[in-house]
């Protein structure tokens, strides 16, 4: 929808590496007006073959985003109880406890996978290029 949307408007669609959409079909969507965002700071070899597949489609803008070495503090993270490395507080095991889905799905699958997954993992080759 925003894809179509910035093709609609002739604005370029920026596509983040945690989108839910494939760079392709991201790509494709956007009748092939798109910036492709990346996260400089994780493995080299994935960053690559991000910046590979980008290249494959044509993308002709690549936004580097670099970010502090640093976790910053986040004020709503003191808050709800969210500290890197996880430590179990009764607030978070009252917060699990309200969002059994959630909670359930979780402990199921496993952590939420990591951003750009659905953008690097599953994609399908570009319709246009």
């Amino acid at each position: 929808m925003l894809a179509e949307e910035s093709s609609y408007n002739n604005v370029p669609l920026f596509l983040l590496m945690a989108a839910s959409t494939s760079i392709e079909r991201a790509y494709d969507l956007s009748n092939v007006l798109a910036w492709f965002q990346l996260y400089i700071g994780q493995d080299e070899n994935f960053v690559m073959y991000l910046v590979d597949r980008a290249y494959s489609c044509c993308y002709k803008t690549l936004i580097l985003t670099v970010d502090v070495p640093i976790l910053s503090k986040r004020a709503r993270d003191d808050r709800n109880g969210f500290d890197v490395p996880f430590k179990m507080s009764f607030k978070n095991f009252i917060d699990f406890a309200t969002h059994p889905h959630w909670s359930l799905k979780t402990l199921y699958n496993g952590s939420p996978p990591h951003m750009t997954s659905p953008t690097s993992q599953f994609a399908n080759k570009c319709a246009i290029g």
